[in-house]
């Protein structure tokens, strides 16, 4: 693929779509009252707070850089309705591209059968609309590509490559 690059590689959490949010994260405070639909809070500027997977400890901005600047492959969750994960999911590209790597994105979103549509888009070959037509956004996802669309016109602003990387549907069911 990329040899020696950084592969920044947005897969979602595949967590249910229903029911009520998972708990509050290591690190970050819980919202002290009740949030809008998907969990987030407009009125709050967003800061992304990061912890050690192993200790526990808060990861320092020069810390994270390092940790960045030496991976090979970065995997990011995400809670599907959930505008701070995809405003971190962007943060996060955002400083990979900025050490100046060559740098990709997977998306769960998106069967592989897809990824003709989704490289012209990306080429400017369709526009929005266009790219939601021919991918059938409502059907084949199904939550807001307001959501998404702020990573996706990164991407395609930069000339970044993203992937398709989820199985046909049908192929899912069958197994």
């Amino acid at each position: 693929m990329l040899r020696g690059a950084v592969l920044a590689t947005v897969l979602a959490g595949c967590q249910a779509h229903t029911g009520p949010p998972p708990p509050t994260p290591v690190g970050r405070p819980a919202p002290a009252a009740a949030a809008p639909a998907g969990g987030d809070s407009q009125a709050a500027p967003f800061v992304l707070q990061l912890r050690d997977g192993k200790t526990g400890a808060a990861l320092s901005p020069e810390a994270l850089t390092e940790r960045l600047r030496a991976a090979q492959a970065i995997y990011l969750g995400e809670r599907h309705n959930s505008r701070s994960s995809h405003k971190a999911q962007l943060q996060l590209l955002e400083q990979v591209y900025a050490l100046g790597q060559p740098v990709a994105v997977g998306v769960e979103m998106l069967p592989r059968t897809l990824q003709p549509q989704l490289a012209a888009y990306l080429a400017g070959s369709l526009d929005e609309a266009g790219f939601l037509a021919a991918v059938d956004w409502q059907h084949t996802w199904g939550f807001d590509f307001a959501l998404y669309q702020p990573l996706f016109e990164f991407c395609r602003r930069h000339g970044l490559r993203m992937y398709a990387l989820n199985a046909p549907r049908e192929l899912a069911k069958a197994v």
